[in-house]
């Protein structure tokens, strides 16, 4: 018997990116839009909303790893359909969301898509005022914590 993932899969993750990319109007490095992402699914966590997008999940901290591959893997799906256009700047690649992209993730019509979209503000936000090192360390002393 096949079966087929959806969570946790590269084609989720694009799913995400694509909306979290249509609210952000700045262009992203693979590392800002992975921690955005992370803070965005888990924002109640963070004090960036009431709910966390994915549900309470005492071990979230141990997923921000994992996620830079589905990261990288669901940019490589946006950018192969042409929904973001990477370019190289001086501070590496950056990616920003193609008009084709937009109307792609507009289409997402989903009350977890409108969530997850209200908190990408805010996580930005949280990013910009806080960088990412920072969140990558509250990540592992929060890990380091639960014994992950």
């Amino acid at each position: 018997m096949t079966t087929y993932r959806v969570f946790n899969t590269p084609f989720e993750t694009a799913l995400r990116l694509a909306m979290l990319l249509s609210v952000v109007s700045e262009d992203l490095d693979a590392t800002s839009i992975q921690a955005i992402d992370f803070l965005a699914t888990y924002g109640k966590a963070f004090s960036l909303s009431n709910h966390n997008a994915n549900g309470d999940n005492r071990f979230m901290h141990c997923e921000l790893a994992a996620r830079k591959g589905l990261v990288d893997r669901g940019l490589k799906i946006l950018v192969k359909k042409g929904y973001v256009l990477p370019f190289a700047s001086e501070e590496g690649f950056l990616y920003r969301l193609s008009s084709k992209g937009q109307a792609f993730a507009c289409s997402i019509d989903a009350e977890y898509a409108e969530e997850y979209s209200d908190t990408v503000t805010s996580a930005f936000d949280y990013v910009r005022a806080n960088g990412t090192e920072s969140i990558f360390a509250h990540v592992e002393n929060r890990k380091d914590a639960i014994g992950g």
